[in-house]
């Protein structure tokens, strides 16, 4: 049990967005503390850092038994430019306020991927029915 947040009084049926980083591993914990955790979504778009961090994010899942899944999203390396991608240039050492660090923005990324838990509620309407 968490002694960070009390628990939510209603349960409700999720899809988490887990990339296998930090902030995404403990939002799925705490999401399946208060919530029934359909599935946990994590997304392959390229980035330097997919290969550490999208087998982290099965295993987290696959340690809670929560099914996981991973959606390609190679469209985004093929027509973005940014350094984060793994067809990008080194990434650059210093803040993130700072202008060396805008090499690494990816246009709309966020915004795609929320996209993503719709079309597979969609596609699993079934195990996500009340």
């Amino acid at each position: 049990t968490s002694h960070f947040l009390p628990p939510h009084e209603s349960t409700m049926k999720v899809i988490v967005l887990v990339s296998g980083g930090m902030d995404s591993v403990t939002a799925l914990y705490l999401a399946h503390r208060d919530h029934d955790v359909v599935a946990g979504l994590s997304f392959d778009y390229g980035s330097k850092h997919n290969h550490r961090e999208i087998p982290m994010a099965q295993w987290h899942c696959q340690h809670l038994g929560i099914p996981h899944t991973t959606i390609p999203l190679g469209f985004m390396a093929d027509h973005f430019t940014s350094h984060l991608l793994n067809s990008g240039g080194d990434i650059p050492d210093g803040h993130y306020e700072e202008a060396s660090m805008k090499q690494t923005a990816l246009p709309f990324r966020n915004g795609i991927r929320s996209t993503q838990p719709w079309a597979l509620k969609t596609i699993h309407r079934r195990s996500l029915a009340r």
